[in-house]
């Protein structure tokens, strides 16, 4: 992960260094790099693992909607079952925005359509 940010950060080095001839800016830009840097690594231990979070608890989205926000589970459901697929990591396999829009979801007959002005 650090390889292309170091990468990318000498690219910006030169460029300051040739096109503005400016050293000031390099050493700005360096102190604000390394400082973002270093608050990166300090969340983090030697394990990778976060420092100051120690219980984190994997919550998925229905638990989310049913436990925190109250939905009904039938609609946490059919939420989740349109939000998922968009959110697959590998492009390949995430949904178009064709296969977005032809989901159910988005044509749900029970939903009162009316907006008024005082529903703001």
């Amino acid at each position: 992960m650090l390889l292309p940010i170091c990468h990318m950060v000498i690219l910006v080095c030169v460029y300051v260094v040739v096109v503005t001839a400016n050293l000031i800016c390099l050493a700005v830009f360096c102190f604000f790099f390394l400082l973002l840097l270093h608050v990166i690594l300090s969340l983090f231990c030697s394990a990778g693992e976060l420092r100051h979070i120690s219980k984190l608890k994997p919550w998925g989205l229905i638990e989310v909607l049913v436990e925190k926000y109250r939905w009904d589970e039938r609609s946490a459901f059919e939420m989740a079952d349109f939000l998922i697929p968009m959110l697959d990591f590998d492009p390949a396999k995430r949904a178009t925005a064709e296969q977005c829009l032809r989901h159910p979801w988005l044509a749900d007959d029970d939903v009162d359509e009316t907006v008024h002005a005082t529903d703001f």
